[in-house]
């Protein structure tokens, strides 16, 4: 079987992360989250906080200052950045990865795995109170709406995508039923997807 890459998209505090790192180490494949935005970091000289926040954001230019251009609006450029750095990272082998738009980078890759995870807000609260560092949040649900409106906006704005569409995946999950059993289905689906293509027939 050639190299295969999974592409994890994801509501905020679904547990996206948490579920594409345990099925890589369960899987055994590479395992990318934020290492494109460290990548465009170093090569630019700036800090990787520094690249995320902008790269969500519009209407600011890179001038000739750390080899951007400034032909176009900064954010586009990151991205443009970002996803030269994911089509690297992909040829190192099979490979989790998450955000960044990272499946509509790779569509061409005809082995792209694309999953959108998704949970009930109020398991999405527990799960942030539980694992995510929000001490200084005092209203989490409205921190996670304003976080999806944020991915929601970046993902249209790049992919000309309805972010969360079924259609554009190949498979969507409520992770409400647990990390565990989440990564359990996805490794199962990811499975299935490679007997389809080593020409095996599943019914």
């Amino acid at each position: 079987m050639e190299a295969y890459n999974i592409a994890i998209m994801r509501e905020y505090a679904s547990g996206g992360a948490l579920i594409g790192k345990k099925l890589a180490e369960d899987i055994g494949l590479n395992f990318y989250d934020k290492e494109a935005i460290q990548i465009v970091a170093k090569q630019n000289g700036l800090s990787a906080e520094y690249v995320e926040s902008i790269g969500q954001r519009r209407g600011f230019f890179f001038y000739d200052t750390y080899g951007f251009t400034g032909d176009l609006p900064m954010p586009e450029q990151i991205f443009i950045a970002e996803s030269n750095a994911i089509k690297e990272l992909a040829k190192t082998g099979s490979s989790v990865f998450v955000g960044r738009n990272a499946g509509y980078v790779l569509r061409d890759d005809e082995n792209i795995i694309n999953i959108f995870i998704h949970a009930p807000i109020e398991w999405r609260i527990a799960l942030a109170r539980e694992k995510y560092n929000l001490k200084d949040v005092s209203d989490i649900r409205d921190y996670i709406e304003k976080q999806d409106k944020s991915r929601r906006y970046y993902n249209r704005f790049f992919t000309n995508q309805k972010w969360g569409k079924p259609q554009d995946y190949n498979l969507t999950i409520d992770s409400s039923i647990g990390i565990e059993a989440s990564t359990e289905v996805i490794r199962e689906y990811v499975e299935k997807f490679l007997k389809t293509k080593d020409g095996s027939f599943v019914a």
